[in-house]
């Protein structure tokens, strides 16, 4: 009789709830969602549909994948841990390489970062200019080399670019520019040979508003590395 008493009363104890639960199912939310410690019974989400809440929050994806499949792990990281640092950012890393190749920090400013439909990249503007697949505004450093196949447009009237040695047929090449002058250019010409011993005489043999055709010196050309070239407008 003690026994089914004891029953009795512990059937109507409830009993703690598990601290994990698998669902082998879908699952439907028609409302909110809020993850983390910090979340709370009554929570105002306002128009938020996920909300993660905390002071740690981070996304994974982990690859469980073998063999030949890709299998490189990534994580969506929001701010330093507070045992581990002080920085306020965004960062998207791959976990099992242990790299952050993109990261926001806090305090950036409108449009540091702008895709237009189009497909162009606007750095510093939320309108890039179309035709262009980067428009940047403000200055720009490049430590490193910087390699042009074409014509460097500059709008103070300065275009810059280089014609490799391959592209001369009989001695003889032809620049295009990407947008024409509106009067009368000078253009500057340097030949860098395959030894310091080859030297071309390069020259403008022919120009109009669309570009110029240069003669390397020589019509044998198999020595000739590039010859780079400054075009400036007369009066700028």
């Amino acid at each position: 009789m003690r026994a089914l008493r004891f029953l009795a009363v512990a059937a109507l104890v409830p009993l703690p709830a598990f601290a994990v639960t698998v669902v082998a199912d879908d699952q439907v939310v028609q409302g909110s969602l809020c993850v983390g410690l910090a979340c709370v019974n009554n929570e105002s989400f306002g128009f938020d549909t996920i909300r993660l809440k905390g002071a740690v929050l981070r996304v994974q994806f982990e690859d469980t994948s073998v063999g030949t499949f890709p299998t490189a792990d990534w994580q969506i990281t929001l701010n330093d841990d507070d045992a581990t640092g002080t920085s306020n950012h965004f960062s998207i890393e791959e976990t099992s390489a242990g790299t952050a190749p993109f990261t926001i920090e806090a305090g950036a400013p409108n449009d540091a970062l702008h895709i237009a439909p189009g497909g162009a990249v606007g750095l510093g503007t939320a309108t890039p200019e179309p035709g262009y697949v980067l428009d940047v505004i403000g200055n720009a450093r490049i430590e490193g080399d910087l390699d042009v196949t074409g014509a460097v447009a500059i709008q103070t009237g300065v275009k810059a670019g280089i014609v490799p040695g391959g592209a001369f047929v009989g001695g003889v090449s032809t620049v295009t520019f990407a947008e024409p002058y509106a009067g009368d250019y000078t253009v500057v010409l340097t030949a860098l040979g395959d030894k310091p011993t080859r030297r071309f005489k390069p020259a403008v043999i022919a120009k109009d508003a669309n570009g110029f055709t240069v003669s390397a010196g020589k019509k044998n050309t198999s020595h000739l590395v590039e010859i780079q070239w400054i075009a400036q407008a007369v009066g700028e």
